[in-house]
């Protein structure tokens, strides 16, 4: 069953609707139109107890304030751009900053936008056209994601066409926190990824990729998110775990199991994307979420399936490069299961 209703106004007066998915069994998921954010996810966990997965806001306020991108569909570029600027056949594109580089599609990226939204079955198809030029970015772009469930699974699919050429990268900026607990760090995760991109003190890659053998960014057998968060190599990032995964194998396959034992409750990650950014939300401080809760450091964590981040300016990376007559498509889905 699919219900919808209004959520709040925006200072310019537009309309943000609140959708409910309920299955009647299994998921339960709750989304807004602004940024086709991902607000409520209800599942049942190993103890038969129906819980919260993700980080919300209670209000539209809490999603205009944007402490975090919580739950945002994000584009049109997920990642940071160094210094805002790139070269794209040629031509030199100068983007909208966020600081001294942009972040997630800039000021005025897809976490800033009021998405339509059509139902095919229980399925919700969120669009958004943005135009030629729109944050610096080149080409107008039609993009849709679609959220769909089956039993315990939630998929997330991306699709995108464009006039001109441009470099896309989109995303699902939730934070996931399976237990309810005030922080995630004894939550086991396992990332299929034995390099990770190598980045410098403004958080932009290098171009080296290298293995996550030997330091605190390996993953690779199942390791609580804390264990290793105080070690010296994260020191530089100030907030615990903010980095790039580069994943292993190609095509659709599983890229992440996050394990909370005390719920007795699992979410495998899968996806066709070539990288997955983990961040330990070592950001969030006295953040108005769900339920009235406050949000503080590590309350969540959040698995961005993406490409590698500064890619337009790293020949050597993945190309991010959509042309016209091309379709972009991705998809991502989150499986629960319990223990």
């Amino acid at each position: 069953m699919i219900t919808r209703e209004l959520f709040g106004v925006t200072p310019d007066g537009k309309e943000v609707e609140l959708i409910t998915v309920d299955k009647g069994s299994g998921i339960k998921a709750q989304f807004i139109t602004l940024a086709a954010a991902l607000k409520r996810l209800d599942v049942k966990d190993g103890t038969g107890k129906v819980r919260n997965v993700v980080l919300g806001h209670d209000d539209l306020e809490g999603y205009l304030q944007n402490a975090g991108f919580i739950g945002d569909t994000i584009g049109r570029f997920a990642g940071r751009i160094a210094k805002a600027a790139f070269t794209l056949d040629g031509t030199s594109y100068k983007m909208d900053p966020s600081g001294r580089d942009m972040l997630h599609g800039g000021r005025d990226g897809y976490h800033t936008k009021l998405f339509s939204c059509v139902t095919d079955g229980d399925d919700l198809i969120f669009s958004y056209s943005s135009p030629d030029g729109e944050s610096g970015f080149p080409g107008r772009l039609d993009f849709k994601v679609t959220y769909s469930f089956t039993g315990d699974a939630l998929a997330i699919s991306y699709e995108a066409v464009t006039d001109k050429p441009t470099p896309v990268n989109f995303t699902n900026h939730s934070y996931f926190n399976l237990g309810g607990g005030p922080d995630i760090l004894s939550h086991l995760l396992t990332i299929n990824a034995p390099n990770y991109a190598a980045t410098d003190d403004h958080l932009i890659p290098k171009g080296e990729i290298l293995p996550v053998a030997g330091t605190a960014l390996d993953f690779t057998a199942p390791k609580p998110i804390g264990r290793d968060i105080g070690d010296e190599m994260l020191a530089p990032y100030r907030y615990g775990y903010d980095h790039t995964y580069v994943l292993g194998g190609t095509g659709f396959r599983t890229a992440a199991v996050l394990t909370d034992e005390a719920s007795r409750l699992s979410m495998e990650i899968s996806t066709d994307q070539p990288a997955l950014q983990l961040y330990s939300a070592g950001g969030l401080r006295e953040v108005s979420g769900s339920d009235g809760e406050i949000y503080n450091k590590s309350k969540g964590v959040a698995l961005e399936t993406q490409h590698i981040p500064d890619a337009p300016n790293h020949p050597g990376f993945p190309d991010t490069t959509l042309r016209p007559g091309e379709v972009f498509k991705s998809k991502t889905v989150y499986t629960f299961k319990t223990l």
